[in-house]
């Protein structure tokens, strides 16, 4: 998993001059789809590297944080935004895209977002956007199912 979170994408921030900071602490026999997590990081790193390729005044950054917290797992991927009010009365599909400038193509952004949600739900977690102090922010949280050694370690 650490691997995909230095996908193409990130290589790719490197590159453009995206300062990247991943914290990752994850356990190598986690038992979740790896597809799901794969699908919740790449479409939320994609955002989050849209955003800052397209707003060359904010600070460039990418931050990734996944941990375990209790039972579950915890995801957290944020970029710096420009306008904070701007952006919380852009609302698509209930989640928030990143400008009300790319509301035009917000579906998009509202399809990823969309599937995030279900993944989580799926997972019996949660998904929210989170905008404060000049920050968006994805948090998704997934339970680790009871008959994971990482769920009992955890419950100890």
């Amino acid at each position: 998993m650490v691997n995909f979170i230095r996908s193409a994408k990130m290589e790719e921030a490197s590159k453009k001059e995206i300062q990247r900071n991943i914290q990752a602490n994850i356990p190598s026999d986690l038992a979740l789809d790896a597809f799901d997590i794969h699908s919740i990081l790449g479409n939320s790193i994609e955002k989050a590297f849209d955003y800052c390729t397209s707003h060359k005044h904010v600070p460039q950054y990418i931050e990734v944080v996944i941990r375990l917290h209790r039972s579950e797992l915890v995801i957290v991927v944020s970029n710096p935004i420009e306008n904070e009010e701007e952006i919380k009365k852009a609302k698509i599909n209930s989640f928030l895209v990143a400008s009300r400038k790319r509301i035009h193509d917000g579906l998009q952004h509202g399809c990823g977002l969309r599937i995030i949600n279900q993944i989580a739900q799926k997972h019996n977690g949660s998904s929210r956007v989170i905008i404060s102090d000049g920050r968006f922010s994805i948090l998704v949280s997934l339970a680790i199912q009871a008959d994971n050694n990482i769920s009992r370690r955890l419950q100890k």
